[in-house]
């Protein structure tokens, strides 16, 4: 019974430690928005979930590996935001994988993005025709952005001259 009551503590507290990296490092470590913060929610997620369940290593040691892990990470995004040059190379940057209407092979090949990637990822965006893209950036979380070419973007209401009242938009407090 003692040992079920030291596991109910320990994640308990693996969760509120979690809990705690998440709010201080902010939505963003959700998003992983670039590798250190990917490698990182891996590795607070292996900290912690050792932490929950293996009660042969002691509980201060995974207390001091959270509390190290979400101190580098904090001062590698303090470091990114503060510093450009070293903030790119920290959280990467921003790929063009198709400019102007082209593919550019040579960016696709350093990224190790294939044509099938690329293919996936726009019919992922309702592009089943590569014809039909005038710019596609390979974001530094991995997800793609598209502009289309002229032709072949949707109508707004601009450019049907349906411009509607301004409204307010409803946010919970």
């Amino acid at each position: 019974m003692q040992g079920a009551i030291e596991v109910i503590l320990r994640t308990f507290t693996a969760f509120i430690l979690l809990w705690l990296f998440v709010m201080v490092l902010g939505k963003q470590t959700i998003a992983q928005r670039s590798y250190h913060l990917y490698i990182a929610s891996i590795t607070m997620g292996t900290i912690a979930g050792n932490l929950a369940f293996n009660v042969k290593v002691k509980f201060l040691y995974f207390i001091i590996a959270i509390i190290l892990m979400g101190t580098i990470v904090f001062m590698l995004n303090w470091v990114a935001v503060q510093k450009s040059r070293i903030g790119k190379w920290i959280a990467g940057e921003p790929a063009t994988l198709i400019q102007n209407g082209q593919i550019l092979e040579q960016s696709m090949e350093q990224m190790g993005y294939s044509l099938q990637s690329l293919k996936q990822a726009l019919r992922a965006k309702d592009i089943f025709n590569v014809e039909e893209v005038e710019c596609a950036i390979l974001e530094t979380n991995g997800s793609l952005s598209i502009l289309k070419k002229e032709k072949y973007q949707n109508a707004t209401k601009q450019d049907l001259n349906l411009l509607s009242p301004t409204r307010n938009i409803p946010v919970d407090n």
